[in-house]
């Protein structure tokens, strides 16, 4: 009998201990709150759980040796994770696209995008080596 390596996901650890506070901090608020307020819960329920946290970290776009617009990733996690945090229904298309913006501008990496919805919803999210999570946030 032969055995198949089961590949495993870059930060899979990490990543799962934030889904764990995610969860978590759903099964305490629910939702119909506001992404702000879910943002300081999150927050609170992952630095209880060990983790470093920066929320409305600057992610600065850069076009030719110009700055030419920024953004502001919610939550940064242990330096490695981002997480952008939203309270609609569902998961809706512009908020994936809006994470994957932010990881391309961060250098790559792994995120995640969660839904403080009717039901609780997530995606991981890799752009580039995710192996090399968040570079350009590193760098500065």
């Amino acid at each position: 009998m032969t055995e198949t390596a089961t590949p495993q996901l870059a930060h899979g650890e990490l990543t799962g201990r934030i889904l764990g506070c995610f969860y978590a901090t759903y099964t305490d608020l629910g939702h119909g709150l506001s992404e702000a307020v879910l943002r300081r819960a999150l927050t609170i329920t992952l630095e209880e759980a060990g983790m470093r946290v920066a929320r409305s970290v600057p992610l600065q776009v850069h076009f030719r040796g110009h700055k030419i617009g920024s953004f502001f990733a919610d939550l940064i996690v242990d330096r490695t994770v981002l997480i952008e945090v939203k309270a609609t229904a569902t998961l809706e298309n512009y908020a994936i696209a809006q994470t994957l913006n932010y990881l391309k501008v961060a250098g790559g990496g792994v995120g995640i995008l969660l839904n403080f919805g009717r039901k609780p919803e997530f995606k991981r999210l890799v752009i580039g080596d995710p192996f090399n999570s968040l570079p350009a946030l590193r760098a500065e």
